[in-house]
Parts: structure tokens; sequence; C-alpha cells
């Protein structure tokens, strides 16, 4: 096994996979259940999303009131057609003790986000894992600081101050990114998902390549739309509920949570029940553990449901192919992750052209604390190096 040190490529041994498809997409067992049958958008509404949400101008007008911007999406254009709503940043929040951000989308939703790091550094999105939220701070920010970049965390849709999108997918995502750029004045930026949010982040490689510098994928999932691939998750039995018993899991998260409120001990009991020693010594300091309740706790500043309906929509089919993501690709995996196969960062390194990955050894799904700084500076490197390349 490699070092951890370093950028290397991935041994021809490693995969056994097809280029482009989970393990066991391609021959499911006689009627065996698929992901695929869960309800999801046909790729021509989806399709329609992304481009009305796509074809957008950079404005800074400011928030109308309720009425007044409801009346704003009625409005027409001389030619008659109905004229599309502004993209809008909203006043600054704060929530948990944080400043935060919010932009008004084209269809009407807010998207929040929050900011740490550089304000003129470049430009990283930060896609968070489930349960997590834009509150999902990894390292310091003294750490974050002296690392130069400008790191922007984003909420998806119903968790933390993000407005839900019913019947989304992954690939809707990238078109409320470019928005948020847009709004932002980001004419070039990196993106880096832990976890969950590793299919946003790859969604945004493969859709905004003239945008998109570099990718980091952190503990990543592999799409989830093989029985194979579902079976070899480390912790099945949330993901079994949020497939058949969603409104049971819904109950399940607001109880825990609200037993970290008034019993953290318990709590970290709980969430720590099936973690690996070395993830324990990480979720077991104070700064990281604070962390990490203000994060789940805003996460379901809606309720539960934004983080159910997260999980469901990383287990149907993501609507592209892995393998056509052209930018550079980083991939950090531990072989001490309770929650990831170790195989999957294999799977990300043999699939996408020019992948690279980065071993572990000894390490596990909270890998990202110990090694953000080490993260920023390769994508910012892959950054210049794209540039360079120009």
């Amino acid at each position: 096994m490699s070092s951890s040190s370093g950028l290397s490529s991935v041994p021809e041994t490693t995969p056994q996979n097809v280029r482009g498809t989970p393990p066991g997409a391609e021959s499911p067992a006689p009627g065996a259940w698929s992901l695929s049958s869960l309800p999801h958008p046909t790729a021509s509404e989806a399709a329609a999303r992304r481009v009305a949400a796509m074809g957008i101008a950079r404005t800074g007008v400011p928030l109308l009131p309720r009425a007044a911007h409801s009346k704003s999406h009625a409005s027409t254009s001389a030619s008659g057609r109905r004229a599309p709503p502004p993209i809008s940043k909203l006043a600054p929040v704060r929530a948990q003790g944080a400043p935060a951000e919010v932009v008004r989308l084209r269809d009407g939703r807010r998207l929040g986000y929050a900011e740490r790091g550089t304000p003129d550094g470049f430009a990283v999105l930060d896609f968070h894992g489930n349960p997590g939220s834009r509150l999902s701070f990894w390292g310091s920010d003294e750490l974050i600081r002296s690392s130069g970049v400008r790191l922007i965390s984003v909420d998806r849709p119903g968790i933390g101050l993000s407005d839900p999108q019913p019947h989304r997918s992954v690939r809707d995502w990238p078109s409320d990114v470019i928005q948020l750029t847009d709004v932002l004045g980001l004419e070039g930026f990196a993106v880096m998902g832990h976890s969950v949010g590793a299919a946003y982040a790859a969604a945004c490689a493969h859709d905004l390549p003239e945008r998109v510098s570099a990718i980091a994928l952190v503990s990543p999932i592999i799409p989830l739309d093989s029985p194979q691939a579902f079976d070899e998750l480390g912790k099945p039995g949330q993901w079994l509920l949020a497939r058949d018993r969603p409104r049971v899991l819904r109950v399940s998260i607001r109880f825990l949570f609200l037993m970290a409120r008034i019993a953290p001990n318990i709590a970290r009991w709980v969430f720590g029940a099936k973690s690996t020693p070395a993830e324990k010594a990480i979720s077991s300091r104070p700064d990281v553990l604070e962390r990490a309740l203000a994060s789940a706790r805003e996460a379901t500043r809606q309720g539960a449901l934004g983080l159910v309906e997260d999980m469901r929509v990383v287990m149907r089919p993501w609507g592209f192919d892995p393998a056509e993501i052209g930018v550079p690709l980083f991939v950090w995996q531990g072989d001490e992750d309770s929650s990831i196969r170790e195989s999957w960062g294999d799977w990300w390194a043999h699939t996408v052209p020019g992948a690279r990955l980065v071993r572990c050894p000894g390490e596990g799904h909270l890998l990202i604390e110990e090694r953000i700084g080490e993260i920023l500076d390769t994508l910012a490197s892959g950054r210049a190096a794209r540039v360079a390349a120009r």
C-alpha cells in the first residue's frame, strides 16, 4: 500500500470494476431490488429544470418584500412571455452563532451558505456529508485562513437555510451552484465533497468543466443504484430506513438530535457506537464534537425531512457518467472508515481518467479534519496547473 504523504497513481491490480459502473450494476440478480425504482424525475424533466436554471445573468438586486417578490414571478415581458425572476443576495443572517448568507434563486428558493478563510482568496465550494450542513466546519479557522482559500460551504435543499426542492436529482445541484457563484462573482472555483457530498461535487465537475478547476473527494460514496454497492455501505441500517421507511428515519433523527441537546454524553456514545478507533480519536475531541453537534442541529432547522431526502436522492441514478469528468480529480480514502469501503476510493481513481488517489492508512471517515489543509493546498495547486495549461 502506498504512502499517504503524497499523491500516487492507483496500482493496476486494485480496480475490479468496469469504468463508470458501480459494482454489480451490469448484472443484478434476477428479481433483485433496484434503487432506480424509487420515484425520480424523468430525463426530460431534469433536463428542462437544468436548462431553465442555468441560463442566468449576474445580478445584485435587493430582497423584495414577500408580496412584491411573488408579484415579480408573475411579471411578463413585452413579448408576453413570463419574465424569469432575478437572482438576489439576501440580508446576512446569524444561525448557531455563525454568520451565514442566503441567496434567492431564480425559482424562488433560498440557498444558504457560510464562508471562512480569506475573502479575496481562491474559492473552494465545500459540499457537506449527511448528516451535515453549511456549518460542517473541518479544521480550525486559523488553518483555513492560513491556506489562503475562500472556503464556501453550502446547505443543500431542505437542509439548514436552504429551501426544499421536491423531486430533485443529484444533477440538479450544478444549476444551484452556478447561480450562487454568479451572484458571488466567481468565474472559476474548485469543489470539495465529503462522504455523501462527493456525489454533488462530482456532478459539478461533470457539468461545469469551464468553471470548476479541480475536485477533491474525501471518503466518498460511489453511485448506489446497484444492489451490490448499496450492500457495501458501512452503516446500512439508516440507509435501509431512508429507502423503505423514511418517516421512521425522520423520527429517529429528530430524537437523536434532541438527545444531543439535552444529554450530549449519551448522544456522543450513540453517534460513535460503530466508529473505528481512528474515528473516535477525532470525534471525541471537544472542538470537533462542538462543531459536529452545531452542524447537526442546524441540519434539522427545518426538521429531518431534508436529510432523509438527501439520502434518497443519492440512492437514485445520479444522471451522469463519472467516467466523463475531465477536470483534475483527487481522492482521499482511509482504511479504517466505518462508513465507506476502502475500495470505493479505488473505484473513483480507476473510473475518472487521470484521477489521483491518496491512501490514508490508519485513518477513518473523519480524516478530513486532519487533512483539510493538505486538501485545500492540493485544490489550489490543481487550479494553478490548469491555468498554466491553458
